[in-house]
């Protein structure tokens, strides 16, 4: 009889099973009076009295017409079908939103797959192993070519030679096109999902100072982070490069509450999976969207 009060008290709403319902009276009678006054109301669940406590909220809501519901005659008109991602078309120097720009699915709308990534990383770390470490054989080594010491019957350790060791040569490894460049589209897909990512009308300054640009990352909220500049024309702003090379590593000070950290400024065709996962935030132009969606759709 308490499992069946019980169900009867943590019931929200739902429909009660015939058994229930024709126990809800017994259960009435057998509870004293003060708990049956206090901290149970009899209501009707599906038509039938049932027992519940006064604190349980039953909402009902009709159903649904079906024909009211809007439907589409082909899959390819559906919402999760449209080829593109919106993103906010904001101004480089103020951070103010002044439209909206689509963006393909195809390169900045993926799943993200964390393995693509991991394979182009170890292909570009590849790139700085110079491979010069190098040790002698036993025929290099200066002095005799004689074994040093019998190998056993002394008592002692054996003595050994660094046969196979390191020798000079070539560490690069090798990736297809295809998969780096599947790792470029989900490296900005990451970076879009994480809202890292921000699309201005056009990267360029007017004096090309250091503290012109500090306005411009305090305005969208990047003072103190590693920030990544993408262009799409064919030069760059001449003063905004000049005070990207200002910006260098400096911990947090009084002057400095959100410090400094060294900032980059590149073409999109000179992208790579390391410097884009490497800084915190990206902020790209219209036309680099343009160069990337080119190369990369």
């Amino acid at each position: 009889m308490r499992q069946i009060f019980k169900r009867l008290l943590t019931s929200v709403g739902s429909e009660l099973s015939a058994a229930d319902i024709q126990a809800a009276p017994v259960l009435e009678k057998e509870l004293p009076s003060r708990i049956r006054k206090n901290y149970l109301s009899e209501i009707q669940v599906s038509g039938h009295p049932a027992i519940l406590n006064k604190s349980t909220e039953i909402i009902s809501q009709p159903k649904l017409d079906f024909a009211k519901v809007e439907k589409y005659d082909s899959l390819k008109n559906a919402w999760f079908e449209y080829p593109f991602k919106q993103a906010f078309l904001k101004t480089f120097t103020t951070n103010t939103r002044i439209g909206l720009v689509e963006l393909q699915k195809k390169v900045f709308g993926l799943d993200v797959r964390v393995d693509l990534m991991a394979r182009c990383l170890k292909y570009e770390k590849s790139w700085k192993e110079q491979g010069t470490e190098s040790t002698k054989a036993r025929g290099q080594v200066r002095g005799t070519g004689k074994k040093a010491a019998p190998q056993k019957g002394r008592g002692a350790a054996r003595i050994g030679y660094n046969v196979h060791g390191p020798r000079p040569h070539n560490k690069t490894t090798d990736i297809q096109k295809k998969v780096y460049d599947a790792g470029i589209r989900h490296a900005l897909s990451a970076k879009f999902q994480q809202s890292q990512l921000f699309v201005v009308d056009h990267l360029s300054l007017s004096t090309g100072t250091k503290q012109e640009l500090k306005d411009v990352l305090e305005a969208h909220g990047l003072s103190g982070q590693k920030v990544y500049f993408i262009y799409g024309s064919l030069d760059s702003d001449l003063p905004l490069t000049n005070a990207v090379d200002m910006f260098t590593k400096k911990p947090k000070t009084e002057l400095l509450p959100h410090g400094e950290k060294p900032l980059l400024i590149t073409h999109a065709s000179q992208v790579s999976v390391f410097t884009l996962l490497e800084y915190d935030y990206i902020i790209l132009d219209k036309e680099a969207c343009e160069v990337l969606e080119e190369m990369y759709a």
